[in-house]
């Protein structure tokens, strides 16, 4: 499926700008976002719910863009389930199947499959009221899967569920795309839930498509200051691109890391609290910092140290590290190495913003 330069406003307002990318077959791909970013609106397009302004939406080399949402090739699971009350739970999947002229016997082996699929085979007799709510959501994926889509659109669907409840379905929904090999496009606000579930995550913010890769690519490699501060934690410092390509940052210069990038740009450098490693002497080809411990906090495995460097007085980072007698001997003052591999800084230019 691809998306080509597709757009959206409404009178002046630009709800989305052109954005262009392609979800592969089978794929699980997220889009991500805070509320406002555009990505429900990406998903609403590409359903048919609302019609692009310009641009177009292209699924296995067949132009969709005009087509109804009932003649396309995807269907939606909705936030909130939107299941028939006064109908079972193999009522309101084969509903889908019903309205499309279906002979009954066929319908109730494809009820049954489906049923079996989302592991709720005894529940078909069952009225949405007595259904728990993870069970409802399955009922709403099994009604979307069984007519077959090429695209399974996802609309935050796990929102209404408890923390216990909600990890279970992550699983589920991951396990059941992975056997049925259907394309899934999820949106959720959710970054846990994303890097959980995705081959690759789209992040948007204020209707701009950020970045698109890998949940690891966008973790730790993050393309703009919008990606580096909203997934997960991250320490940045600004930085100067010297000639040859050179870094010039507080903490020290790093080379080639600039490579491609004009002389004078002006810089961020991103770096994970994770991949800041803690050390009692300098190591050869790292980046060393003198560094004095601010705050030790233990959160059980993993501890966080924050502290602050000798050339940054001005600024402190975090680090995440493995819990260990010698974390735990650390204080507060203390004078200590702190450690940084140059291929896990993340570049990005200011302009990024």
């Amino acid at each position: 499926m691809q998306l080509i330069e597709v757009s959206k406003t409404y009178g002046v307002e630009q709800a989305l700008r052109p954005i262009s990318f392609e979800v592969r077959n089978g794929e699980f791909l997220t889009i991500l976002g805070p509320s406002g970013s555009g990505k429900t609106t990406v998903l609403r397009l590409i359903g048919g719910f609302t019609q692009v302004s310009s641009g177009r939406i292209m699924i296995d080399n067949r132009d969709i863009t005009l087509l109804p949402a009932n003649r396309r090739p995807c269907n939606t699971v909705f936030q909130d389930y939107a299941l028939f009350p006064h109908k079972t739970a193999a009522s309101n999947i084969g509903y889908g199947l019903m309205v499309r002229g279906l002979r009954r016997s066929e319908i109730d082996t494809k009820v049954s499959d489906a049923l079996r699929l989302v592991g709720l085979e005894a529940m078909g007799n069952k009225y949405p009221i007595q259904l728990s709510g993870g069970q409802q959501q399955r009922i709403a994926l099994a009604r979307s899967l069984v007519c077959e889509p090429r695209v399974l659109l996802l609309d935050e669907p796990l929102s209404a569920l408890d923390a216990d409840m909600r990890r279970q379905m992550q699983q589920f929904l991951k396990k059941i795309q992975r056997d049925i090999k259907t394309t899934f496009i999820l949106v959720t606000h959710d970054q846990e839930e994303a890097i959980i579930l995705s081959d690759r995550i789209a992040v948007m913010s204020g209707g701009k498509l950020e970045q698109i890769g890998t949940p690891h690519e966008v973790y730790y490699y993050p393309q703009s200051y919008f990606v580096a501060t909203f997934l997960g934690d991250n320490n940045l410092m600004e930085g100067t691109v010297l000639a040859g390509g050179v870094i010039d940052l507080p903490i020290g210069r790093v080379g080639d890391a600039g490579a491609g990038r004009r002389a004078d740009e002006k810089i961020f450098a991103a770096i994970r609290p994770e991949r800041i490693s803690l050390d009692r002497t300098a190591v050869p080809g790292k980046i060393n910092i003198a560094s004095r411990v601010v705050d030790i906090s233990f959160t059980g495995a993993i501890s966080t140290v924050r502290i602050v460097p000798d050339a940054l007085p001005s600024q402190s980072f975090l680090i995440k590290a493995m819990s260990s007698r010698w974390i735990e001997g650390l204080a507060a003052g203390q004078s200590i190495h702190t450690v940084i591999d140059p291929a896990d800084l993340s570049i990005f230019s200011r302009e990024a913003i």
